[in-house]
């Protein structure tokens, strides 16, 4: 009875030993909890490489103009549609307005909307990196003057409207946001020029505009 008892004692004094050996086995049972380790950046990079081109873009931005009448400042915003990594269409609204009054005591404002064809020279856009392209399209413009000091009550007021041919370029800086799924950014820069169409062409010079702008692709 003693050596049945003694037995007994034996058996459950090594049942948790057994346990832990069915539960933990190798050399994992002594070892810490995995760490978290944060990507590499080259890790980062491939999975941007490998995400599809951000084709649609919505912008914001500042905007310069001048021509022979002095120099106007403004702003507005942009929509983008890429057909692919070389070609797109811009579509934008842009507000202009003299910061003081000009020459002849004259001030300005200005509205401009237009459209035009992007192409992305080199290896196409891309969601990482600088991509230059080039635009050309057309730009519809209404412009109103306003002369504080003018004589003849007839002509304080008056608007001009025209249709412009533009070419230009620029520098689209595009940067994944990496908290925001498949989100991409982008800083623009870009300097256009705007003919004068045929019916303004003996009165009017041509239109240097500069903007810098920010976008956000997806």
């Amino acid at each position: 009875m003693k050596l049945l008892i003694s037995g007994l004692i034996l058996i459950f004094s090594l049942f948790p030993s057994i346990s832990k050996a069915q539960t933990c086995s190798g050399d994992n049972c002594n070892l810490p909890p995995a760490a978290y380790v944060i990507p590499a950046p080259s890790d980062i990079a491939n999975s941007t490489a490998q995400m599809p081109l951000a084709r649609w873009g919505i912008g914001l931005g500042w905007s310069f103009a001048a021509d022979a009448d002095g120099p106007m400042t403004g702003g507005g915003f942009n929509l983008q549609f890429l057909f692919g990594p070389k070609f797109g269409v811009d579509f934008y609204f842009r507000g202009h307005a003299s910061a003081d009054d000009e020459a002849d005591n004259e001030s300005r404002t200005q509205t401009m909307l237009g459209a035009s064809l992007l192409y992305f020279w080199g290896s196409g856009a891309s969601n990482r990196g600088i991509n230059p392209y080039f635009r050309t399209g057309f730009a519809y413009k209404n412009t109103s003057y306003y002369n504080s000091y003018d004589s003849s009550l007839n002509d304080i007021y008056r608007t001009e409207t025209a249709t412009n041919f533009e070419i230009g370029g620029g520098l689209q800086w595009r940067f994944p946001i990496l908290l925001f799924g498949n989100l991409v950014s982008s800083i623009n820069i870009e300097t256009v020029l705007f003919i004068p169409g045929r019916e303004e062409a003996e009165d009017r010079s041509s239109i240097f505009n500069l903007r810098v702008f920010f976008m956000i692709h997806f």
